[in-house]
Order: C-alpha cells, then structure tokens, then sequence
C-alpha cells in the first residue's frame, strides 16, 4: 500500500509539474469550479454556454482531483490502475512541450477535494481567470477525512487564493455560508452573484415545471433576470430547482467576461446546446409507462434534500418511489444525516427502496416518521434491488434513483428504463473500467 501511495505521489507531481508548464506556454484563461453540490452540472453549463464562441476545454466528468485537473489541462485521460498507462500519459504529455498545437484559449476546471489540503495545493500552482463556487451545505459531501466542517468550508474557500489580480469570482447568493464569509462589496477582488433571491446579479424567477398534456413532467421554466433585463428560459429533460443554480452560474460567468452580451443571446444558446450531464436528475422513461428521475451520478444529504423538494412540488396524481442508496463520506453526520432523509420521505413518498449499509437509518426514520413499513423495502446491493423494484412497477409511477457512487445505483437505472440500447450515453459510469467494479 505505502509503494502504491509512493507512486501516486510521484505521478501526480510530475503531471502538475508538466500542466504547469503547459499552462505558461499556452496561457489560457482559466476557470475553476468548486463547492459541494452542483460541481459537475455548473462546469457543463459554462462549457456548453461559451464553447459556442470560444475555443473551451472542461474537464472531463468529474476529473476533479490533484490528477485529474492537471489530466484535464494535459488533454489526457486516467491511466487507472496501470502505471504503464500513466509512464504512456507523462510521455506522451511532453510533445505539448515541443510543439505549437492549437490549445484552447479557455479552460473550465473542475476542482475538488477528499482530503484537506486537496484544493489549497491545487490553488498554489494554478491562477484563475474566474473562479466559481457553487454551494456550501451544512453537512458538506466528503466530511469524513475533515477535522469537521469548518475545514471543509476553509478548503474551498481556498480556491479563491487562485484568482488572479483582475479575477472575478461567481457565488451563489442563496448561500448563506458564503453570504456570512464574503463581503462582496470588501473581498478584494470583482464578485458577480447568482440566484433566486433580490440580491443576486443573476436571478431566476418565475420558476414552473412543464407537463405534458398526461400531467406528466418533461422540464422546467423560468424568467432570467439581469438588472432591467429578462427573458424566459425553456429546459427540458431535467427537473428541480437545484439545476437552475447551475445555468444561473454559467450565464453569470459569461456575463463576467463579456458584460454586453445579451440575455436573449445566452439563454438561446444553452437552450440549443446544454444537455444535462448523465445522472444528475436526468428524466428517463422507465418500464410500464413510468417514469425516472435518474439522480444516480453521486448523493450527499444536501443533493437528495433538493431531489425530495423537486418531486413534492411535482402535481403527480400516480405513486411516487424513492429508490435511495448509502451516502458516503459523512463520517461522523452518517447516522444523523441518513435519518433526516427518513424524515423527508416519509412525507412524499408512497414506496421507498433503500440500498446498502447506512441506508437503513433512511428505512427506519421513514417508518417510524408514519410510512407503512409494508411500504419500505432494504436490499444489501443494487443489482436485486433493482430485479426487486421490476416487480414493483405500474404505469403512471414517478421514480427517483439516487445514492452516492460506491454503491452504484445506476445499475438499477439500467434494469428499468426502456432506451437500453441507448444506456451508455444516457446513464454513467458506464466506462468499460466501471464494469470491472
């Protein structure tokens, strides 16, 4: 174990030496995307937003780690477990050394952390043009090799020591840690605001849910609002107002960089262009004329809590299912967390399917919170979960299938839905080195 830490060690710094490198050659603008809810949708967003007129690169899923950002400024996928992949990758990484390519002009990073220290050493050798902080939640994802949360919030928070003299930085102005850390008008550098509250930059308003004429949704809508200007906005495939903080994020972005663009123009184009990543409350149809609310990318207490609010505000007659896995990483929150979720679906939903070993604080909350224990089902794994809830299924049924990624909730995704043919590009993790888990 200590030889493979050694040789992790040695690949990273090699590859952050190399992406430094690169990065001084090329010098690209450079924007970086943190927090704890909502990283990887935001970072799509303003990708799929500015790579209409500008030459942008963003990392590739999640390849948020002291690997993957300097992977993502290498244009280089994981080696994985193979130490001859990555001796392939740092080799091949040097002809960006000795030879003039077209390089991306922009770069949107996605920026994590699993342990502390994570980001703060990231932040120390990148330099952000823009840096993006999505939300700060009470029981942070990712707790458990903090000292508590506070460190948690110090991390991310470190991002912003990377942004450079005239950077910009984007926050969410419905979060209140971030409200109560930040003094916009003292931070010492240009703070561009989002969200759904008056004081935000950016806010969303009017925000409504489209239906079919089945009463069954099919996605959102909402007025953007810029100063004096507003313009509706019509996504479809995707539910919950959770998502909205993210196009929210991108057009605040775009509007940091060029401020006479106009709102009728950023919004056409991410209606044209954005596309949902796979497993972030992405509607799918589902057996026996159901349908699914595929949430299965990763969970933490603050994700399912938004999950929850979006369907309680859904005007759905049929049965209602949630099909919730582990959250991991909590910690000491684990107990605590997985019980308030109960609490939660006790209230709005009429099936409720729990996987894995903590999930069954989730399954007892419920029922002791009122809901019929014939009604609260716990398996030990995805794979009969998910033959189990085939059983299960009538027509009108809204399904939601979420947990964190360790326990591989889009397995059950798979075995319920219709487009099968269509699972690799609709679901994630379905890389041939996720089939080997």
């Amino acid at each position: 174990m200590a030889i493979k830490s050694l040789l992790k060690n040695i690949v990273t710094g090699i590859l952050r030496w190399e992406a430094r490198v690169i990065l001084n050659k090329y010098k690209p603008k450079i924007i970086t995307v943190t927090g704890n809810v909502g990283k990887t949708s935001t970072k799509d967003a303003i990708f799929y937003l500015l790579t209409e007129n500008y030459n942008i690169r963003r990392s590739e899923k999640s390849y948020n780690s002291e690997l993957g950002v300097p992977l993502t400024v290498l244009d280089q996928k994981s080696g994985w477990s193979s130490i001859f992949s990555w001796a392939k990758i740092i080799i091949s990484s040097l002809k960006l050394f000795f030879t003039q390519l077209d390089y991306p002009k922009w770069l949107v990073l996605e920026v994590g952390a699993d342990h502390p220290g994570d980001i703060k050493n990231t932040a120390s050798w990148l330099q952000s043009d823009v840096v993006v902080i999505t939300r700060l939640p009470e029981v942070p994802v990712h707790i458990q090799f903090f000292k508590d949360k506070e460190e948690v919030i110090e991390e991310k928070l470190s991002l912003l020591n990377s942004l450079k003299k005239d950077g910009v930085a984007i926050l969410n102005a419905d979060d209140q840690i971030l409200s109560s850390r930040i003094n916009t008008n003292s931070a010492g550098f240009k703070v561009v605001t989002y969200g759904f509250g008056d004081e935000a930059d950016i806010k969303a308003v009017n925000l409504n849910i489209i239906y079919t004429e089945n009463k069954l949704p099919i996605g959102i809508k909402f007025d953007v609002q810029k100063r004096d200007e507003i313009y509706p906005m019509y996504l479809k495939g995707l539910l919950g107002r959770h998502q909205v903080y993210s196009i929210l994020a991108s057009i605040a972005v775009a509007i940091s960089i060029d401020d006479s663009v106009s709102l009728k123009e950023i919004i056409g184009i991410l209606e044209k262009n954005y596309i949902l990543p796979p497993g972030r409350m992405r509607l799918l149809t589902g057996i026996n004329n159901s349908l699914i609310l595929d949430d299965t990318y990763n969970s933490s207490p603050e994700a399912v809590k938004s999950a929850i609010s979006s369907i309680s505000s859904l005007d759905h007659t049929k049965r209602k299912i949630a099909v919730l896995g582990d959250m991991l990483e909590l910690g000491q929150f684990t107990e605590q967390a997985h019980r308030e979720i109960g609490q939660k679906v006790s209230q709005v939903f009429d099936i409720l399917i729990t996987v894995g070993n903590y999930s069954k604080f989730i399954n007892e909350e419920a029922v002791s919170s009122g809901m019929n224990s014939s009604s609260a089902f716990h398996f030990s794994d995805s794979a009969t979960a998910g033959l189990e809830l085939q059983k299960m299924i009538q027509s009108g049924d809204l399904i939601l299938v979420k947990g964190s990624q360790g326990i591989r909730m889009e397995k059950i995704v798979a075995l319920i839905m219709t487009d099968v043919s269509n699972k690799n590009d609709l679901l994630c993790r379905q890389d041939a080195e996720w089939s080997l888990k």
